[in-house]
C-alpha cells in the first residue's frame, strides 16, 4: 500500500480505536477517498477500499430510526464494528 492509502488506513483506524469521533471520520474519509489518484491503493485492494466507502456512506450517528435502517443506514457502533473485523486494517 501507497502512501496515500496508508494515511487512509490510519484515519480508519483512529476511528475504530476511538480516537477520532464519528462526523470527523465521517467526513474527512469521504473526502479523502473520492480525491485519491488511482495509483495510491493496490489493485488487490481497491474491492476491499470500495466497501469501505460504501459502509462509511451509508453510515450515520447513532442511534439510527428503524425506517433508516430499513433502507440499509447503519449506525456509528456498528460502522466500528465492521470496519474493524476487516483484514485489511488488521496490524
Amino acid at each position: 500500500m501507497r502512501k496515500e492509502g496508508e494515511a487512509l488506513k490510519a484515519l480508519v483506524r483512529d476511528y475504530v480505536e476511538d480516537r477520532i469521533a464519528f462526523w470527523p471520520f465521517h467526513n474527512s474519509f469521504i473526502e479523502d477517498y473520492v480525491r485519491l489518484p488511482a495509483r495510491a491503493l493496490e489493485e488487490s485492494e481497491r474491492k476491499t477500499w470500495d466497501q469501505i466507502y460504501q459502509l462509511v456512506l451509508l453510515s450515520a450517528p447513532d442511534p439510527v430510526a428503524p425506517e433508516d435502517r430499513t433502507r440499509g443506514i447503519i449506525g456509528a457502533a456498528g460502522l466500528k464494528t465492521r470496519l474493524g473485523a476487516l483484514p485489511l486494517l488488521q496490524r
